[in-house]
């Protein structure tokens, strides 16, 4: 539990989540062997987002309709949600229950199944078993606002962080014989090391701690750099590519007043951006956001706060903003600093066609 007192009724708030803990998007050999893959449980989960029905999750979460058609199948595929990350969104649930009073919730989730199940658990204590049906907008493709996707500009500065960071070329060679992963980056080995790391299970041989260690630290000054890069001009302008679209409607949802309540599930990509940009710098230094991160949006009255958490293994705290230097910031103060960073999908789209130059 947060231990925070409730948000007034009048109060509004937009939360932003990341997915939990799922398998990785390219898992290494050892990891399809049951002996290991510990973290990995995923139920035969069967879900049907159109029709509601499910044969492992069941009750008051299913009260849901997807505006997107596509079925679920399988056991621990690549990038599916383990057991472990819906139940951290069952907390979740429980959280907002704790803080906010409210009487209807506007959902947004990307397409990716884990996110919308996700989403799922982040509902398990917020509506009873009896609530009618609830609408969750997807975005389509081109115009998802959560989540940047197939972007040449993107790629092309993620490869130049990565020419500049001190990449430890002999123990990543040294990892990939051992591992037998000719073809992995330090960021894969992350991505493979994350789930055992958020539920505190060990590696088995041959990965050390010290293959750990210096895994987190190389990923830590990758992120940092992609979303706190320390030249001004090529921060604010990925920035603007990653996320602008959604900082469009976060300043909607700022000047409406009947935007009462609105979570929005998505990925390490849709907070970490909108945290370098709303949080000043040093509030966060784990490089990364975990599973079930969360940055929500609090508007009051007499101004706006920002709840914020960097993992499940942290409490949530309201911070410092950057709109003002302080943990409570005018909404005028916060219009003013999202200006800078608004804009479509066609300037997206030209932003995202842009080459990279150093």
């Amino acid at each position: 539990m947060l231990g925070l007192t409730l948000v007034l009724l009048e109060s509004r708030v937009m939360i932003h989540t990341r997915h939990g803990v799922r398998t990785p998007l390219k898992p290494m050999p050892f990891m399809r062997d049951p002996q290991y893959n510990t973290p990995m449980i995923c139920k035969q989960l069967k879900y049907d987002f159109q029709n509601n029905k499910s044969k492992q999750i069941s009750h008051r979460q299913l009260k849901l309709n997807f505006d997107v058609k596509n079925a679920v199948t399988g056991s621990c595929y690549a990038g599916q949600l383990t057991d472990f990350g819906f139940e951290q969104h069952v907390k979740l649930s429980d959280e907002w229950n704790r803080l906010y009073e409210f009487s209807y919730v506007n959902l947004r989730s990307t397409r990716y199944p884990r996110v919308r199940i996700s989403l799922l658990g982040q509902l398990d204590h917020i509506y009873s078993s009896t609530s009618a049906p609830q609408p969750v907008s997807v975005g389509s493709a081109g115009f998802e606002s959560l989540y940047l996707q197939d972007c040449s500009y993107d790629k092309q500065f993620q490869a130049f962080v990565i020419k500049n960071l001190d990449y430890h070329i002999v123990e990543l060679q040294d990892l990939r014989v051992r591992t037998n992963t000719p073809d992995f980056e330090w960021m894969d080995y992350a991505d493979n090391f994350a789930p055992y790391k958020q539920q505190n299970v060990a590696l088995p041989l041959p990965i050390t701690q010290s293959d750990v260690d210096l895994t987190f630290q190389i990923n830590t000054l990758f992120w940092r750099n992609l979303y706190k890069n320390q030249n001004e001009q090529f921060r604010k302008y990925y920035l603007k590519m990653t996320i602008g679209t959604h900082v469009t409607e976060i300043l909607q949802f700022l000047r409406n007043p009947d935007s009462a309540f609105q979570i929005n599930s998505g990925h390490d990509m849709t907070i970490q951006p909108l945290e370098s940009i709303l949080i000043v710098d040093g509030e966060f230094e784990n490089g990364q956001v975990g599973f079930a991160s969360f940055l929500n949006i609090e508007v009051e009255s007499n101004g706006v706060k920002i709840l914020f958490r960097g993992s499940d293994q942290e409490e949530g705290k309201y911070v410092n903003q950057r709109a003002c230097g302080k943990i409570q910031c005018t909404v005028e103060e916060v219009e003013v600093l999202l200006k800078e960073y608004a804009i479509g999908f066609e300037e997206r789209d030209r932003m995202c066609n842009t080459e990279f130059k150093e």
